[in-house]
């Protein structure tokens, strides 16, 4: 989406979004992205925010990188808790 990124694109699935009954819109950030056009791309998401809240549509913005650094955490802590048995409870 944000390589080719379209304002009016982005204005008219935020007008359907509206109609549909969508108040909240959750957006993946790509790192790539920025470090390729960072200028272009924090003007996109600025136009993506400001044509959302024109709509009344909530934006939740996700950061690609910290969301995967966060599933590899929980993956090595339930790996840790099944591999160590002192950790888990006894009954």
């Amino acid at each position: 989406m944000w390589l080719n990124y379209s304002r009016a694109a982005t204005a008219r699935d935020m007008r359907i979004a509206k109609l549909a009954g969508f108040n909240f819109a959750r957006v993946f950030l790509n790192v790539a992205v920025w470090e390729a056009q960072p200028k272009e791309f924090l003007a996109d998401v600025a136009h993506f925010i400001s044509t959302a809240h024109g709509d009344d549509v909530l934006v939740l913005l996700l950061l690609l990188l910290l969301l995967l650094l966060l599933v590899l955490m929980l993956l090595l802590l339930l790996l840790l808790l099944l591999l160590t048995p002192s950790l888990q409870r006894t009954a």
